[in-house]
């Protein structure tokens, strides 16, 4: 590894708080193998290993295991017996990792702050599953909380709104360009740190791509698991096919999403892509389905 990399984070370099220096230290020290070199079932078990050793979230009245009409398994999480806006959450893990129990605590605390209920979705993953398998799995779990909204402890007038993290933050995006092509917009976004840009030709890339817990090669790698046959990473335009319903990176059309919430760490290599107005996610904003 890089010896620049390696090294302790000076005067915190404008990190928020002692614990993050920390946690940004540890990383530069990790002797870690590369996700290229790990592999995919060696990734997901670490995965599952730090989803066991993290804290509970809160407790919330209900909290359920559901399927879908499609055989989609689905998590339920309500704060109250009453009727609550309704928030479909994907979760990241660049589209290879990731289950119900990772998202766990964030639906937890997202159902108790924001006092929403939230259904958060299995996916089905890469490299077995490539892409847009991930965005049908959420476009089918949109319409059946839609269907069954009420049951689930949604309030029909404010509709059902889209949510994700990294990975999951561009699945969120991309199956709200599909729902709106139906008539069916989502009424919010909210999209933390998402992998909006699969060119990886952001300049955060370069200059964050190694240091600050995600390396841009094992970047590269997810997006490359998950791209059908024929994709191009880095470089050049990013060819999704027809399945996805979205041309990149310019030319996609958004509907009217009415509140949209971003938030991204100033070292994340992926910055540029909720920033920079080469991404697809900026081009949907401008034209109002925001972000």
């Amino acid at each position: 590894m890089n010896k620049a990399v390696q090294e302790q984070v000076p005067d915190g370099h404008g990190l928020a708080d002692a614990g993050l220096v920390r946690w940004v230290s540890e990383a530069r020290r990790s002797v870690a193998p590369s996700c290229r070199d790990a592999g995919v079932q060696r990734l997901r078990a670490a995965a599952r290993a730090r989803t066991a050793g993290r804290p509970r979230g809160p407790e919330l009245p209900l909290v359920q295991d559901l399927r879908t009409d499609h055989g989609l398994a689905v998590r339920l999480y309500r704060p109250s017996q009453g009727l609550r806006p309704t928030v479909l959450y994907l979760h990241g893990g660049g589209f290879v990792i990731g289950d119900l129990e990772s998202p766990d605590g964030t639906c937890r605390r997202l159902a108790q702050i924001a006092d929403v209920t939230v259904l958060a979705v299995d996916y089905r993953l890469a490299p077995e599953h490539p892409g847009p398998a991930a965005v049908e799995d959420a476009v089918s779990a949109f319409v059946w909380a839609r269907q069954q909204l009420q049951e689930l402890g949604g309030d029909p007038e404010t509709g059902v709104a889209l949510a994700g993290d990294s990975s999951g933050g561009a699945l969120a995006v991309l199956a709200a360009v599909r729902l709106h092509a139906d008539e069916m917009t989502p009424t919010a976004l909210l999209l933390a740190y998402p992998n909006a840009d699969m060119t990886l030709r952001g300049d955060s890339v370069t200059q964050e791509g190694h240091g600050w817990g995600l390396v841009a090669d094992d970047l590269r790698w997810f997006v490359e698991q998950w791209l059908p046959e024929g994709g191009v990473v880095g470089g050049g335009d990013v060819n999704l096919g027809a399945g996805f319903g979205l041309p990149l990176p310019a030319e996609a059309h958004g509907g009217q999403s009415e509140t949209q919430t971003q938030s991204t760490p100033s070292f994340s290599p992926v910055k540029d892509f909720v920033n920079g107005r080469r991404n697809w996610a900026t081009s949907l904003a401008a034209s109002r389905m925001g972000y």
